[in-house]
């Protein structure tokens, strides 16, 4: 009797390739954008201040989504924008970043 097994779960997962940031539309928004990875659950969503430190990134937002908006940044600065992937395992390591200024 031959018993199957059921999906094999994801471990941690690297992060999204191709991180992009542009000005969005409306005054204090950035627009961004990912590359998939297949397995995760969400996508975390970090900003920082452009001349800010590895510890200055504050959690955005989770999404499911190949991108997302954020706004209510401070029009005319720049900011980093990195994201991770979240699997059953945890929270994968951070992307390279992208830097654009707000709209």
């Amino acid at each position: 009797m031959d018993i199957k097994s059921g999906p094999t779960p994801a471990g941690i997962l690297p992060p999204p390739k191709n991180v992009k940031a542009k000005s969005g539309i409306n005054d204090g928004e950035i627009k961004a954008s990912w590359k998939g990875v297949k397995k995760r659950q969400i996508y975390k969503v970090y900003v920082a201040p452009d001349f800010g430190t590895d510890t200055t990134y504050k959690f955005y937002d989770d999404t499911g989504k190949l991108g997302m908006v954020i706004a209510g940044l401070e029009s005319g600065k720049k900011y980093r924008i990195r994201v991770t992937t979240k699997s059953a395992a945890g929270e994968g390591t951070p992307s390279d970043p992208a830097i654009c200024a707000a709209q």
